[in-house]
């Protein structure tokens, strides 16, 4: 799964973001999503 960002800002900055998305997607999910309950529930709790 690949996700492509267009549009105006840096290309710099908009390869940037489409780098670390990809690789956010193909890491493990079920970690990343363990980690971001996680982090919502550190959130909710201060």
């Amino acid at each position: 799964m690949k996700l492509i960002l267009n549009g105006g800002g840096d290309g710099k900055q908009v390869e940037s973001a489409r780098k670390l998305l990809n690789s956010l997607i193909d890491h493990n999910k079920k970690y990343y999503i363990y980690h971001l309950l996680g982090l919502i529930r550190l959130l909710v709790v201060v």
